[in-house]
């Protein structure tokens, strides 16, 4: 059995995430942030550990980008549909940067 309550500070969120994810991820995110989890599990293998995790995990990125994704194309290509103006498609997906981007999940069951 395992009881946590773990706060990350300061970590480099893209090599976290790479890890976590693995290489075949869309979207890459980069930033430095803060990772909180708080969660029990039980079991007698990873399987069994993972299907028992529950509790919380929140999180917050600041000063980052997210590499695949461009949602100032995404709504400018929302506007010229609304308005029946042709759409350009983009020569390559950029990026989004942010200042701050942060979350919260619920575990129930190794589900998020």
């Amino acid at each position: 059995a395992w009881n946590w309550d773990v706060t990350l500070s300061h970590v480099d969120i893209q090599p976290l995430l790479q890890d976590a994810n693995g290489s075949d991820s869309k979207f890459i995110v980069s930033g430095t942030g803060q990772v909180r989890i708080n969660a029990s599990t039980a079991g007698m293998s990873a399987q069994d550990m993972i299907a028992h995790l529950n509790g919380a995990a929140d999180f917050s990125v600041q000063s980052g980008a997210i590499e695949g994704l461009d949602v100032l194309y995404l709504l400018k290509t929302a506007n010229a549909l609304v308005n029946k103006q042709d759409v350009s498609l983009p020569q390559h997906i950029s990026q989004t940067q942010f200042d701050n981007l942060a979350g919260t999940a619920v575990i129930t069951n190794g589900l998020a």
